[in-house]
């Protein structure tokens, strides 16, 4: 077995190119699970990973979750004390940071402001003019709506007098509104002639260093709350999306050609950055906003054609009208302009 080691990719999904520490094996090297040659014809993701064959990917995979899961259990846990641990929505940043109001910015990119993690005790949530409050009251955790007066249960304390059968058939994600009523988490009521409902709001964004970060919040409001990604987040995964069709593209065209070429995962959007957006073959603007197929919107040149084996790398990518690519065609690189 080879001791070549995993370099995660920092994507999205952890299985995402689990590539060795090596480039693509595309001379017949060994696969890392079985020791097997690998063939140059071999898928080329399994040619990044170093294994041989769909079976031998998913052993990696299931090796490699295996590692993840067991360095995530040798972490230490918080320092909380036993009896802020709550049944249900366990408030771990509890001792990190102090109670704030987080206020609805309609100039901002994005109008609510939030953190990591989940409102704690004495937050306020103010989300376009509807305000929620997070309270303890005699061991049980609850959402408090100013608006209408009613209040969600969110948790218990592990010292509170609560039958735990009790609270999770009658007090866990209710709402007790001050007519006496009770409604669940999602149903709608209405309070002075206005509709309203309890519902969980969650932003999800992405740090500098490219860490996930996830807001999740119970809150009262006049509509059902819906998740909603950071500008940062919404960047990330638009490059995440521009990057892997343009890979996949390529290497579906590569194997239905029958060439063997290297595909390196690569933004279009840093090749037309770095060209200016500017056309390599006939040296006018491109317009960023166009859209595909007008003859005049941005596409990815392979400068060496994929049909006459030329990679997927950024140096033989640049930037093309879509009818100026046309016309180049299979052309050698330099013959158009």
């Amino acid at each position: 077995m080879s001791d070549v080691p995993l370099v995660p990719s920092g994507n999205r999904d952890m299985y995402e190119e689990l590539a060795a520490a090596a480039p693509p094996a595309n001379n017949g090297e060994p696969c890392r699970n079985c020791g097997t040659s690998i063939a140059r014809t071999a898928h080329p993701v399994h040619r990044k990973r170093h294994v041989c064959s769909p079976r031998c990917n998913d052993l990696l995979k299931r090796r490699h979750k295996y590692a993840v899961n067991k360095a995530r259990a040798a972490e230490p846990e918080p320092e909380i004390p036993g009896e802020d641990l709550l049944r249900v929505e366990p408030l771990l940043n509890a001792r990190q940071r102090e109670p704030r109001v987080f206020r609805t910015n309609p100039s901002a990119e994005l109008r609510y402001e939030f953190t990591a993690g989940a409102p704690i005790e004495g937050d306020v949530v103010e989300r376009d003019g509807a305000v929620t409050r997070y309270l303890l009251n005699d061991g049980i955790y609850v959402a408090y709506s100013d608006n209408t007066g009613s209040f969600l249960v969110l948790g218990s304390l592990l010292s509170a007098n609560v039958n735990t059968a009790d609270y999770w058939a009658n007090l866990h994600h209710r709402a007790f509104l001050a007519d006496g009523r009770k409604v669940s988490l999602l149903q709608e009521f209405e309070h002075d002639g206005i509709s309203w409902v309890w519902s969980t709001e969650i932003i999800r964004d992405v740090t500098e260093d490219g860490r996930d970060i996830t807001w999740r919040a119970v809150v009262c409001a006049n509509q059902e709350r819906s998740t909603l990604w950071a500008p940062a987040y919404v960047a990330r995964s638009q490059r995440y999306d521009r990057t892997s069709k343009a890979s996949a593209s390529a290497a579906a065209r590569a194997r239905e050609l029958g060439f063997d070429i290297v595909i390196d995962r690569v933004d279009p959007w840093d090749v037309h950055e770095r060209d200016g957006w500017i056309c390599q073959l006939c040296g006018a603007p491109v317009d960023r906003d166009l859209p595909w197929p007008h003859p005049r919107s941005v596409t990815l040149d392979h400068v060496q054609p994929i049909s006459r084996g030329g990679s997927h790398i950024a140096v033989n990518l640049q930037t093309a009208h879509w009818e100026c690519n046309m016309i180049k065609g299979a052309t050698e690189p330099g013959s158009t302009r």
